[in-house]
């Protein structure tokens, strides 16, 4: 498995509870927040741990340490030995986020608590600022268990049988312990390994007994501890451990293609949509699916439709994990480009016979459309954004449909600005406790990245986002909504004119709030240049935010030298940048027209239209993508 990451990250746990709906209740006083979810009850207060107790019974205590070398002095580090402050992030609909920090002994710690009514997520970022390195490091994941109230400890082995530890003798496992146990379950809390072991690290230390004859700085008291460590121990100073995807695995499709589009649904089925040249004048759309995590693949052909090109398709899932599609269709009789949408009304779709007859739903009649974009959103809309080529119009069809059968109305909206969506346009639509804001994004041929703006009522004249250095490079743009705010990423000629492949190009960032008016300038983030090199050539933007308090921007990167590495940046919560190169120039096409385009893509936070609401679930870190080499790659970080 291809585990690549620059920098140190580590994933300290993910604790997942018994997959019943509670509500979630919060009371706080202070530096104390109390948490109810049915009979479980979360309490933290001014130290570094979390308490757990069941129908008023304590059951133990969650907490974290480090251990390594720094500046020649063996340390060992207890979260609950500093004095942290607690502060509830959000608290909407069930779903509510607490953040814990601190700064002590030279590092800068800090725990995030995301709970919903099914399940609780724990993460923990620690960044060293001791002023040297940290070697031979392991981290570890502490549960202090309540004497009284909890005897044994249940696990799930490697051939996924249920077996026990009790705490009549310290057990202490050192080395592949991935061969003895997956998961523990502490009472009602599933403690899950197989993340860990994924992301590359090592897990190589578990202990379950007494604290204390594990390390005399612990507690006198019964419990178990999780060890992991990555990069063979070293901490470098400056660095941030924090929680974050990683690749774990691509595979390969068997069709040479473009326009690759991608999504998961929410049975964890993975679906690749793109287009084959079949003839000089045809071109078809073909759908590949996996079940497997991208392992092996199936593949069929969409359309069959001589003398027509059949390009750039867009997808969405909707919520009978019905795979959607958009696409244009070009009559190479008159050149005339409409908008076509076909869906398929159950998951499991294995061939072109299971989708609906496409429709076309554009109004462009003698007049060429231009793609424009795709979304589904939680109540099941689907809506699309196209325009008419030469005209300054925006359309937008809105279209509800369930098991397939659709209808709806088409509404024309004046962009405004001048700006032209043509078939280089990109759109995103964002909703935010069912009232409509709009965005469009538009790259003219003058270097400008133009948005337009819909303030719920009226599209706002376009304004432009960037300030080019020349007019000779076409912009790319990567978008997303999430939360509350619309993000935008775009690639900027940096340098003076030549090939595209001598050229470089840099990648840029702004976000404005959904609740201010997005048509002022100054109520967007100022230009932001993320590109680590000022020579990085990058282009094809995609763009995502996880819930995992990121944000990712994924692009092409090329040089003279004609490579293409696939570069992933990421935004930390605390809004500083960290990138590396997830995939391997030498193994991509140099074609810098049509190829490059990695995707991201995951259902519950990422695509055309959202719910920008705080209240979406909790729980997918997982991020998909694609990009094209002499084969379509996919893979799941």
């Amino acid at each position: 498995m291809n585990k690549v990451l620059s920098r140190f990250l580590l994933l300290i746990a993910i604790v997942l509870l018994s997959q019943l709906a509670f509500a979630v209740s919060l009371e706080s006083n202070g530096q104390t927040h109390i948490i109810t979810q049915g009979s479980l009850r979360f309490e933290t207060d001014g130290h570094g741990r979390v308490d757990v107790f069941r129908n008023d019974t304590h059951l133990g205590e969650f907490a974290f340490s480090l251990a390594g070398t720094i500046n020649g002095t063996p340390r060992f580090l207890n979260s609950w030995d500093a004095d942290w402050a607690w502060q509830v992030l959000s608290n909407v609909d069930n779903n509510i986020t607490i953040l814990g920090s601190t700064n002590w002994q030279g590092l800068e710690w800090e725990q995030y608590w995301f709970f919903s009514e099914t399940e609780q997520k724990f993460a923990h970022f620690v960044e060293n600022q001791t002023g040297f390195d940290s070697t031979d490091t392991k981290m570890y994941f502490v549960v202090n268990v309540d004497n009284v109230n909890v005897e044994c400890i249940n696990y799930v082995d490697n051939q996924n049988q249920g077996q026990e530890f009790c705490f009549e003798q310290d057990i202490e496992i050192t080395q592949n312990l991935e061969q003895y146990l997956n998961r523990i379950n502490f009472v009602d809390t599933l403690f899950n390994f197989q993340d860990l072991i994924d992301s590359g690290f090592e897990f190589d230390y578990l202990f379950a007994g007494w604290l204390n004859n594990a390390n005399a700085n612990l507690p006198s008291t019964n419990g178990f501890i999780i060890g992991v460590t990555k990069n063979n121990g070293l901490f470098p100073n400056g660095a941030r451990v924090v929680l974050d995807p990683s690749i774990i695995d691509t595979s390969a499709l068997s069709k040479t293609n473009y326009g690759n589009v991608l999504a998961r649904d929410t049975s964890g089925n993975i679906w690749v949509v793109h287009e084959e040249t079949v003839s000089a004048s045809n071109s078809d759309i073909f759908v590949s699916k996996s079940l497997n995590n991208g392992l092996t693949w199936t593949t069929f052909n969409l359309t069959s439709t001589s003398d027509f090109n059949e390009l750039l398709p867009h997808i969405d899932i909707n919520s009978t994990n019905g795979l959607v599609i958009e696409y244009d269709k070009k009559n190479n009789d008159n050149g005339n480009t409409q908008i076509f949408v076909t869906t398929c009304s159950a998951g499991d779709c294995d061939a072109s016979s299971e989708f609906l007859t496409d429709i076309n739903v554009s109004a462009c009649g003698a007049t060429n459309c231009a793609n424009g974009s795709l979304g589904v959103d939680v109540n099941d809309t689907a809506q699309i954004t196209y325009g008419k080529a030469a005209t300054t119009l925006v359309y937008r069809q809105n279209t509800g449909f369930a098991g397939g059968t659709w209808g709806g109305e088409e509404l024309s909206v004046f962009v405004g600005g001048g700006a032209i969506l043509a078939g280089d346009g990109t759109g995103v639509v964002v909703s935010k406790n069912g009232s409509d804001k709009r965005l469009a994004f538009v790259n003219s041929n003058n270097s400008q990245v133009n948005v337009a703006y819909f303030d719920g009522s009226n599209w706002q004249v376009a304004i432009i986002l960037n300030t080019p250095t020349n007019g000779t490079h076409q912009p790319v743009t990567g978008f997303a909504g999430y939360d509350g705010n619309f993000y935008v990423s775009y690639t900027q000629q940096n340098g003076e004119n030549g090939t595209d492949g001598a050229t470089p190009k840099n990648i840029h960032f702004r976000q404005c709030s959904i609740d201010a008016n997005c048509s002022v300038l100054g109520n967007w983030s100022s230009d932001l240049n993320v590109t680590t090199a000022p020579g990085q050539n990058d282009s094809f933007v995609s763009m995502f935010q996880a819930n995992d308090l990121n944000i990712h921007i994924l692009s092409s990167a090329r040089s003279q030298d004609a490579d293409a590495n696939i570069h992933h940046y990421v935004r930390l919560p605390n809004g500083t940048w960290t990138t590396s190169s997830i995939a391997d120039g030498n193994l991509l096409f140099s074609d810098a027209n049509r190829t490059f385009n990695p995707l991201l893509r995951n259902r519950e936070y990422v695509g055309s239209f959202l719910n920008g609401s705080t209240s979406l679930p909790i729980g997918q870190l997982t991020m998909d993508y694609v990009f094209l080499t002499s084969n379509v790659l996919t893979g799941d970080p």
